[in-house]
């Protein structure tokens, strides 16, 4: 019997993060049959210091934008492949709509 993953997920410390802006966590989760990527930045209460996490989540079948493509590459031990759009080059049928490609780091 095949594992069923619906509405669950996981998020753990983005060890990739090299930039300030970048997550604190990521991972992702299965909503409804759906495949999400959930990014986790921790944040401080100003008024009582108090910790919590602000939390986004994006379609997984959405695009990767080039930009984390490049700084997130992919290790060699993930079963998931990630894609960067790349757009035509000039050819008569270019117009302007990227394509998916596969990327490997």
């Amino acid at each position: 019997m095949a594992y069923d993953n619906t509405n669950s997920g996981i998020i753990g410390k983005n060890t990739r993060k090299t930039d300030e802006k970048h997550p604190d966590l990521s991972g992702s989760i299965n909503v409804n049959g759906q495949d999400f990527w959930l990014s986790g930045w921790k944040k401080t209460n100003s008024r009582d210091n108090s910790t919590f996490y602000s939390l986004s989540v994006k379609p997984k079948d959405a695009a990767r934008p080039a930009a984390l493509a490049t700084s997130y590459p992919a290790d060699k031990t993930s079963r998931h492949t990630p894609v960067a759009p790349v757009f035509g080059g000039g050819s008569d049928d270019d117009d302007g709509i990227p394509f998916m490609m596969e990327w490997r780091g």
